[in-house]
This record gives C-alpha cells, structure tokens and sequence, in this order.
C-alpha cells in the first residue's frame, strides 16, 4: 500500500522538517513537551482513538505506533494504555494537541474515565472486563470498504461483524499470532506484515444476530426497536443482556463476566442474544424470563425462597450499585413476585426490592419485624403487644408467629420520627453532661411516653428545628478563616452566670444571632458569635469566681491565675473553708482585663500568625512581657495594655508588610538611602570628591570611602552587609580606607575606618553584621554614627 508523502524519513517519527514546516514548536509552559503533527489525520465515524494513532503512525511507516509519541516523553506503556490516560490530564492534552483533534473530538474518542474498572469507547462507558482493548479483532470486508479500526469491534462479548455476518479475526490466518497494536497499519499483521484483508472468515447465520445487530445500533447511537420502557445506556445494555443470557442458558459466572465471555468464546453472540430477548419487550419480555426460570426452579436445590424460585438472578442484580437501572429491574421483579401468591417469600426479603405494595401484601415473622425495626427480641415482643401487630400470635406448639407486614411498616416510619439519645447528641453536636443542660432548660423536650418508641426519646424534627433557629441564617466560612476571625464558640463564652442553654436559648429567641457557621461543622459546636454581643445580650453578676473559672474566662490554664495571683497582679482571697483555694471578684477580673493584654490578643490584632511572632515583634519595638515562661514561668505571655498602643500595632503591620516587599521595591529602598548617605559623605568631605560607583575617593587626603547597603532578614535588629572581595582587597590595600554602611530603613548610617569595621565581619569576611534599634539608631559603632539628614557625628 502506497504511504502519504511527508518530510520524516521511514521508520522515525515524525520531527525536523516536518516541524518546521507544518507542526508547532514545543510548549515551555507544561511539564510534558508539546507539538503538532504537520498533517494529521481526522477520525473517520466509528473510529477507536489507538486505530486513530495507528493510522496517523501508518504514515511515517512506524511498525511501532507508540513512536508517534517519542517527543512527548510518555511513560513506556502500551498503546492501549496510554489511550486510557485521565481525562483533562496533561498526558492526554499532550497526545490531543499531537492528533490535531478539537476538544469535542477527543472528549468522543478518548478512553479513559479516571477510573480502572471501566473504559470509553466513543462515548459509551463500558465495563473494562467486556471489552478486550489490548488486541485487535478487525473485519477484513470492513478494512476493504476503509482501513481502520472501528471501537465496537473492542467489545469482547459481541465478536461480530454485524454488516457482512461474520466473526471477527483476532489471531493472524499467516503467522497464528494475536493481533497487537503494532504494525504500519491496521489492516496488516504487526509480526508478519499480512494483509489482513486477503483472511479468510467464518459466516454466523442471521438468525443469531437479533442481538448483536440491535447492540450495535445502541452503539451507533441508533433508533432500537426494543426496551421502550427500559431506556438504558450501552454499557447497561450490555452488561444486562450477558447477564440474562447467561441465567437464560443455565451458564455458570461464578469466574466472572470476563472469564465467561472467554469461555463461551464461540457463542457468546447467542447467549447476548438470548440476554437481549429480555429487554426488548420490558417488561413482559422480562416476565417471560421469570416464568422460564420458575419452571425450571424444581432443578435447584432447597425448599422455598427466591434462590430455589429464580436461582442467583437477585443476587446478581443485587451486587449492582444503586441506580434507576437497578430499581427498575429489582421493582419489576417484585411486582411479578407479589402477583404469585403461591411464591413463599417473606415480606423481609420484599423489602429489599424498594417495593411498598409488595411490602404491604405479605406478613412477616418475629425475626424479621427485629431487624426491620432494629430492636432486640424483647422489645419486640412488647411492641407487638402494645400495638397489636400479631397475625398469628405465638402458640407455643412450634407454628412460628406472623405479625402484620403493614402494621410494621408504619411502626418502622414511626420509630423513624423519633431519636435515640446518642443520635440527638450527634446532631446537636454536645456531649451527654451539656445536652442534660440544654434538657434541664426546657430547650429539647422529650416525647411523652405513650409516643415514645422503646429508647427514641426525642422527636427529630423538633431536635433539627431547634439547630436550625440556633444557626440561623449566618454565611458559612472555612476552618481557616473561622481560626483568623475575632469571632467566639459557644462553648468560648460560657462563663459563671452565663450557661450554654443560655446562649442557646438568646440564639433561638432572636436576641443573640450566629455571625458565621463553620463548613463541615455540624450542630452548635460550628455556630461563631461576637464576644460583645453575648456579653450585651446576657448579663453576667459580679459573683466571685475560682482560678479555674477565671481561667476559662480568659482563655488560659488555671496555673497561668495562681500565677497572677501570688504575683499581686490579680487580687484574690482565700475560701473560707480553709481548703486554701482561691477565690477572685468579677470586678477584679474586668479591671485586670482593662489594664493587661495576653500576647494571643496581641497576635489577633496586630495579624501576625501566632502569640510567639507577636512577642518578637514587641521585644524587638523594646516592650517586654509582664509576665511569661522567661519572665516568672507562667505559661501565659502577659504585657501591659498601655503598652500596646495603637502605634505599636500600627509599627507592626508596616514592619510584616517591608518583610514581603518585592524585590524590586527593597532595591529602590536601599538605592534612596544610599543616595542619601552618599550625599551628605561628599558634603562633608569637599566638593574634590570623585565617586566611582558606590566609593568615594577624595584626592585631597587620598581618604576612600566604600558605601555598602544592608537589610535587615528576620525580626532582629540585626542588618546584613555583603562584602565584594575586590572592593575589600582594594580597601586594605588604601592608606586612609572607610566603609559606609547603610540600611536600608532608619534615619542614621555609620562611617567607620575599615580595621574597626573588619571587627564584625564573618570568619570569611563575605558580610558585616551590625544591630539597629527600631529608630534606625546603630547599636554598634554608636561613636561613628551619621545622621542621613543633618549629616553631623553623633
């Protein structure tokens, strides 16, 4: 067969001139290389996307498709792999953009679904056990119309030719090898090069092909003449149609759908036929079905139940997840149970089915009322004499009693309404001590006994209408931001006179309302208030308090108190019992309050990330803690409030946002106060002075003057000054040598002889270090400090 003409060289993939002709240069924005075949092939209707490539290979003469995407940097997989790459992943944009296919084009060829047990196939999802994707099985009178690979030949279960009538060819007539993805073409064998459209094929009468034909039109996405009243996808279609045709012709899948198929290999058509039957007059078609297997029930073993009736059928559909496929197979085959009465299945079984009418036609025994109604034996017994639910009441002679199937029913509804303790306490979200609280305050009521089913005590709708009035209509917010806002818990606020049913009860009544809600918090616990609203809304006494209540109040452990309290901060006084426990005014906790400030307070108002990145900054702005693990141990971080003034806070937001200037901007900083330094240095010295970048030379007194900018790296006063070596060799070697160095915040710099300079340099000699206050006054060196402005020693 002639090849297309094309610039790549047999036997190499496509590249060089081809490029440069046609294609697009590499991507440099994604991981994977990026380009564009010259010239490519579309896809042809029906098409599978690895005969796709195989064909675009087939032009380069590549015996080994794969090689088409060598410049892509692929894992070494198979052909067949690769094409089930994830959706939207980069691979499989990388392979789009190589086959020059529009985003709608690969969405219909592209194979894979994200997720290994199935595969796509032009759009159909399929069961990745019923199509055989890592060989090809081809039709040699279809290659001969047009040679390419059509994707339903990938379905295993369905080896037909539907067009001409034949089985398709898997295994090479010359060589006996299995057809692979390989080969310079789809229509040749990959091993011996025979041309696949000269084999020889096997007919398959017309009458064996109702099913495959009618499957193939799904496929096509073609108008079927069956299963009206059952609309189905293919690949429910297909999974079904293998399903009743195996039962249909007593067929064993124990292995599987997969090793079946294989099994069957020679009539797999006709069982899919049989399955097809099934589906093509639903649901009598279905009804047939059933009435061919309870003929033959008396075959099976056992005595009743729908094993003995139907054999595994239920079972089957059973393991199925749930879906209107499986509730419309599972409904239709419980109304057919329900109109035979002669069936002796129980309703418990029923009741799998989703069906209410057959629920409601059958009775149940003892047994299985307990597990409908998840009570233990006992219970049950009581409730079945307090609601009168026996049929058959218990005789004691061995006949088991029967109860109302109905009557249970409504029983399961009614013990639905209600909820065990344990369950309103999840919904709340409160453990048992709190909910009695909420209890106690008439806040949840309890159901009155008569209504009371066994342990559900509580009426769910009152227990969920009771969240919602808490929670309100408040926005919902992240965890994160719910940590980084001002806003409290309800558990936060509880305080001596200010219970959590009475936070509770401000929510519901509308005098309190919730600020936020937490995602993913369910109950009060995601419920967010403001402090001062609470504290508006309920009004606390001035009672005394213990160290642990105060504690609580103030959000720290109760040791942080005693603390306080031996330290004379926190006036308090002993209880008279004599027990030696301390006892604390509210009055004294609020004025205690006005006048300190913990350093967790700190860090919410100044935005830093924690209390430790707060209590640097203040040491660094020279405000030290009252109180703190370095101060008297106290694992709380205590300042003065008067302290912390708005300037402070204000200090501290512009030191955090210099921090994250961008590099550009520090640069611009250090080059203004070079500058100034630079100036005020050649004022000093006269205007003889010569500048050389950033050195000075004065050719009076032969003085140079090297000008170094530093910045200051973390938190500390600390400023870092990189040393050049030449500039140093260079400064060593003057007979009057001085360094500037200047940071680059601050209003002063310092102008030092370079040997005393040298005192803090690195044991390389590669930087200076020399410590600043926050006013930008040197530390260091404090006798050769100058100003920037008045350009006077001070």
């Amino acid at each position: 067969m002639s090849q297309p003409h094309t610039t790549a060289r047999a036997g190499q993939p496509p590249g060089g001139h081809a490029l440069r002709e046609g294609g697009s240069a590499p991507s440099r924005n994604t991981s994977l290389p990026r380009y564009r075949l010259p010239d490519p092939l579309p896809p042809l209707p029906g098409e599978s996307l690895p005969g796709l490539v195989m064909r675009n290979a087939a032009r380069y003469q590549l015996q080994d498709p794969r090689l088409l995407f060598s410049r892509l940097a692929l894992p070494p997989l198979g052909l067949h792999t690769l094409c089930r790459a994830a959706p939207r992943s980069e691979q499989a944009e990388a392979m789009r953009e190589l086959l020059g296919l529009q985003p709608d084009e690969w969405d219909r060829l592209a194979m894979g679904t994200g997720n290994d047990t199935t595969v796509r196939l032009v759009g159909h999802t399929v069961s990745r056990h019923l199509a055989r994707i890592d060989r090809r099985h081809v039709c040699p009178a279809c290659l001969t119309q047009a040679p390419y690979h059509r994707a339903f030949w990938f379905i295993d279960a369905v080896p037909i030719c539907t067009e001409h009538r034949c089985r398709l060819v898997g295994d090479c007539p010359r060589c006996r090898s299995p057809l692979r993805w390989q080969g310079a073409g789809v229509q040749l064998c990959g091993a011996c090069h025979f041309d696949l459209r000269q084999a020889t094929t096997t007919p398959v009468p017309a009458e064996e092909l109702a099913g495959a034909i009618a499957l193939r039109r799904l496929f096509d996405r073609l108008e079927t003449t069956g299963a009206s009243h059952l609309p189905l996808e293919f690949g429910e279609a297909l999974r079904l149609s293998i399903l009743f045709g195996s039962l249909a012709a007593d067929i064993g899948i124990s292995d599987g759908l997969d090793a079946m198929i294989r099994r069957e290999g020679r009539r797999i058509h006709q069982i899919v036929g049989l399955g097809w039957q099934v589906l093509e007059d639903w649901p009598r078609g279905f009804h047939r079905f059933l009435d061919d297997r309870l003929a033959r029930s008396a075959a099976r073993p056992g005595k009743t139940g729908l094993r003995k009736a139907f054999g595994s059928l239920h079972q089957r559909i059973g393991l199925w997840p749930d879906g209107p496929t499986r509730d419309r197979v599972m409904g239709a085959l419980a109304i057919y149970i329900t109109a035979r009465p002669d069936l002796a299945i129980t309703a418990h079984v029923m009741a799998r089915f989703r069906s209410d009418d057959a629920l409601a036609a059958r009775n149940v025994t003892m047994n299985e009322a307990r597990d409908m109604l998840e009570v233990s034996p006992v219970t049950m017994k009581r409730l079945a004499d307090r609601h009168d639910l026996f049929l058959v009441p218990p005789s004691g002679s061995g006949i088991p009693s029967l109860l109302s199937a109905e009557k249970v029913r409504d029983l399961q509804a009614r013990l639905r309404e209600g909820l065990l303790v344990e369950e309103c306490r999840r919904i709340v979200g409160v453990g048992r001590p709190v909910l009695d609280q909420i209890e106690k305050a008439g806040l949840l009521v309890r159901m009155p006994s008569d209504r009371a089913m066994t342990s559900h005590v509580f009426h769910r709708e009152d227990v969920e209408a009771f969240v919602r009035a808490c929670r309100g209509t408040a926005p919902v917010l992240s965890m994160e931001k719910a940590r980084s806002s001002s806003l409290a818990t309800i558990a936060g606020m509880v305080c001596p006179g200010r219970s959590y049913p009475d936070i509770c009860r401000a929510l519901a009544e509308g005098r309190l309302h919730a600020r936020a809600v937490v995602a993913g918090v369910a109950g009060l616990p995601g419920i967010r208030v403001r402090a001062d609203e609470v504290r508006q809304a309920i009004a606390v006494g001035s009672g005394d308090m213990s160290a642990v209540e105060v504690g609580h109040l103030l959000g720290v452990k109760h040791q942080a108190v005693r603390v306080w309290a031996r330290r004379g901060m926190l006036p308090s006084s002993q209880q008279a019992s004599g027990d030696g426990s301390l006892r604390f005014l509210r009055k004294d906790v609020e004025r205690f309050r006005e006048v300190f400030i913990l350093g967790g307070e700190v860090a919410e108002r100044a935005g830093t990330p924690g209390c430790g990145t707060s209590v640097r900054h203040l040491a660094f702005l020279g405000i030290d803690p009252v109180s703190g693990p370095k101060v008297d141990g106290c694992s709380a971080t205590l300042f003065r409030r008067a302290d912390v003034t708005p300037e402070v806070l204000a200090s501290i937001a512009r030191h955090r946002a210099g921090e994250d200037l961008p590099l550009q901007a520090q640069r611009a900083r250090c080059s203004s106060q070079v500058g100034k330094a630079i100036a005020v240095l050649t004022a000093r010295s006269g205007p003889g002075t010569r500048r050389v970048n950033n050195r000075l030379e004065d050719p009076t007194t032969g003085r140079i003057t090297q000008v170094i900018s530093g910045r200051r790296h973390s938190i500390g006063g600390t400023f870092r000054f990189r040393l050049n070596r030449e500039s140093l060799d260079r400064l060593l070697a003057a007979r009057d040598a001085y360094v500037a160095l200047v940071p680059d915040q601050g209003g002063e710099f310092v102008h030092a002889p370079v040997a005393d300079v040298l005192a803090f340099a690195t044991p390389d000699r590669q930087a200076l270090g020399l410590r600043f206050d926050p006013l930008g006054t040197p530390l260091d060196l404090t006798g050769h400090a100058v100003s920037l402005e008045a350009g006077s020693a001070r």
